[in-house]
């Protein structure tokens, strides 16, 4: 719902929001709402909108008073859920694709989407050490990521991937909430680091990168609750 708040900031076009009949409001940004629109299809999705209500609230002390002004009223709100999106450059923008694409439906713990074909040895070492991590390899299993190395996901952008990651409806174990990309940057990169998509939580759609051989690491830790994704961004 758009209201005073939305037109007075023209940067980030505040919106009201709620989940449910009793749902409490909250705040945010047309961007993180349409990511999060993106995703409603994966399971426990409404922890995610619980987390935003606590994070953006909105109750009856966001309206404001007569005698205030539009600067001090916007100082005494809390930041609305998706700010962080609008410093990337540039920021996320759904695109349909040119082509229909098939469903990524997703077995195990991770999900790694190769998405450039101009170099298979970058991939194949990219693949090497997301398979033998660094650390105790003993410790953690590269059997957990599914990998996905098919031409028609060739320059397919994050959002687009995030619209089809399924998990698999024959196989209900929990899987890891993020879609890991193997892009045209990671395979010029000489350490070949991936782009890491959250699929759920805080940051639906926030991009950042991880190296390869702390892929299985992270998905491991998010697949048994150990850690969050927060852990991995910082």
């Amino acid at each position: 719902m758009a209201d005073e708040r939305t037109t007075a900031d023209s940067r980030l076009r505040p919106l009201l929001a709620f989940s449910g009949t009793d749902g409490d409001l909250f705040w945010i940004t047309p961007r993180q709402a349409a990511l999060a629109y993106l995703v409603l299809h994966r399971p426990y999705q409404c922890f995610t909108l619980e987390i935003w209500a606590e994070d953006a609230p909105a109750e009856s002390g966001g309206r404001r008073e007569d005698a205030e002004s539009t600067e001090d009223w916007q100082r005494r709100l809390p930041d609305p859920v998706g700010s962080r999106l609008e410093v990337l450059d540039p920021p996320p923008r759904y695109e349909p694709p040119a082509r229909d694409l098939p469903l990524l439906l997703q077995e195990n713990w991770g999900l790694l989407v190769r998405t450039d074909f101009s170099d298979d040895a970058a991939w194949a070492s990219l693949l090497d050490a997301t398979h033998h991590p660094a650390q105790d390899a003993e410790m953690f299993c590269g059997e957990e990521i599914d990998e996905v190395d098919d031409r028609r996901f060739e320059g397919a952008s994050p959002e687009q991937l995030m619209a089809l990651a399924y998990e698999d409806a024959d196989d209900h174990q929990d899987v890891a909430d993020v879609v890991m990309i193997a892009d045209g940057a990671s395979m010029r990169d000489p350490d070949h680091r991936v782009l890491v998509i959250p699929l759920k939580g805080r940051n639906i759609g926030y991009p950042f990168r991880m190296y390869p051989d702390e892929v299985v690491i992270m998905v491991c830790n998010l697949g048994i609750g150990n850690m969050s994704i927060e852990d991995f961004m910082d």
